[in-house]
């Protein structure tokens, strides 16, 4: 009785932490993905119904957009004012160039090399605009935007040490209660942006890829199946209409899955809707009373069929079947990582941003630490109380000096920019308009790392006191 209420009270425990932490992510974030990719993540917001249509021509789908210097500081997010705020806005082109990345090897350009960068693609400001109001917010915004750090999401640390601590997988804060089955069902993107190029690789190249060695690494024992939307071999001509399950869910069918997956052509749109809503019926002979069952949606962009993606996900989890719904965003803009993350909660499930070959790879990792656990069924490799709530004072700690020592290189690297305009020559048409307003941008910028500074506190001690108290409760409890 006591071991069944110690499991009670430790999985209470991460929950309460997680509700505290609970953000809004999008972040997946790659610190060494290209500046072309990583301006093309954050800049772009693009028409997604338009990039899905089947297309034939070449050299538009291989098309990578840059950052649009002269709309970057109208278009710059503003300044976070929060912590939520704070892990989700988007990595800079430019980050990890700071003094602390030099120190972990992390760090890409000299420090002349990322003056001379930014002062390419920052543009220089009038004595007009500077009079204008707001403009000085915009166009500080527009500097953080290019060297903006990754701060991580506190809910993915503690995801991913549920799975290490007590030997029982997490996702969106919510131990899997595993069933005698596990059943898997990819749902791809076959939809015609997905013919875009990233570094000299197309998308569906690299999800082709990815996608075939992790089925490789499948155990015989799991049911898996595949529903596409979209490709260019739709019966239906890439309309909204086309998604089809190409494999029921069933065992032993890994060859002919990786045949399918090798023969995709990209084309069509986006009905995510609709393949959320197909997918009753895939899971129909399935129950939750004996099953578990994962959906796994892989997606470059948003719904573009007119369809319900949240309502769907709702009716699956109101169904029998009860199905955990993920999400693995492709290179997706900020619109659409919103909608796609909505997705994921609703269905209970995580939602992965990836943007880059080695973050897709990453993701497939993540979801076989989750099929391994189940095989493994580790149900009775729990720590003690004691030990969890070391694990999980140690990480908010690691975490709190992490969340420092990037506000530290933001604003170092911010100090540098001040330092480089005030001795360039050239980049203003009238320097003094620079100088008239330095002290304010100065403030400005301390104003901003105090208050990160102010925010990040505020966290840890939330999280602290959480781990805290719900560790007293639980030593009463199993005494």
């Amino acid at each position: 009785m006591k071991s069944k209420n110690t499991i009670i009270i430790l999985v209470f425990l991460l929950t309460l932490i997680l509700q505290a932490c609970n953000q809004t992510t999008g972040n997946d974030n790659d610190k060494n993905e290209s500046e072309t990719t990583q301006s093309h993540k954050q800049t772009d917001v693009e028409d997604t119904q338009a990039d899905d249509q089947p297309t034939d021509n070449t050299e538009e789908a291989n098309e990578t957009v840059g950052i649009q210097t002269e709309t970057l500081v109208s278009d710059a997010l503003p300044l976070p004012t929060n912590f939520d705020e704070i892990v989700s806005y988007p990595v800079g082109p430019y980050s990890g160039n700071g003094y602390n990345s030099k120190l972990d090897g992390k760090n890409q350009l000299t420090d002349e090399e990322l003056v001379e960068v930014i002062l390419e693609t920052l543009p220089a400001f009038t004595k007009e605009q500077v009079q204008e109001q707001g403009f000085l917010d915009q166009w500080l915004s527009a500097l953080h935007y290019l060297i903006a750090e990754d701060y991580k999401d506190p809910q993915l640390i503690f995801d991913q040490m549920a799975l290490e601590s007590f030997g029982k997988p997490m996702i969106n804060g919510n131990l899997i209660d595993f069933k005698e089955q596990l059943n898997v069902l990819i749902i791809l993107d076959a939809s015609g942006s997905m013919a875009n190029v990233l570094n000299g690789e197309t998308m569906m190249d690299i999800a082709k890829r990815e996608l075939n060695l992790f089925i490789d690494q499948l155990p015989d024992n799991v049911n898996i199946g595949l529903r596409l939307y979209g490709g260019k071999n739709a019966v239906n001509g890439g309309k909204c209409s086309d998604t089809k399950l190409y494999h029921p869910i069933a065992s032993g069918n890994k060859n002919e899955i990786k045949t399918t997956i090798d023969g995709i052509t990209p084309g069509g749109w986006t009905p995510i809707a609709e393949s959320l809503k197909q997918s009753t019926k895939d899971f129909s002979s399935y129950s939750s009373k004996t099953n578990t069952n994962l959906i796994y949606l892989i997606s470059d962009g948003v719904e573009t069929c007119e369809g319900n993606p949240e309502s769907e996900v709702e009716n699956l989890r109101n169904s029998n079947i009860k199905p955990i719904v993920n999400v693995i965003g492709f290179n997706v803009d900020m619109n659409g990582q919103k909608q796609l993350k909505q997705i994921a909660d609703l269905g209970q499930g995580q939602y992965i941003h990836v943007s880059n070959k080695e973050a897709f790879a990453d993701s497939m990792k993540s979801i076989q630490k989750i099929i391994d656990a189940w095989e493994i069924q580790k149900l009775d490799a729990i720590d003690d109380a004691i030990t969890a709530r070391g694990k999980l004072d140690n990480a908010i700690y690691q975490l709190s000096r992490e969340w420092e020592h990037q506000l530290k290189d933001e604003y170092d690297v911010m100090m540098l920019m001040m330092d480089a305009l005030n001795y360039s020559e050239g980049y203003f048409e009238d320097k003094q308009v620079f100088h008239d307003v330095h002290s304010q941008l100065l403030d400005k910028i301390s104003n901003k790392n105090d208050l990160y500074r102010e925010e990040f506190e505020k966290k840890s001690t939330e999280l602290k006191s959480d781990v805290d108290q719900i560790f007293e409760n639980l030593l009463s409890e199993i005494n």
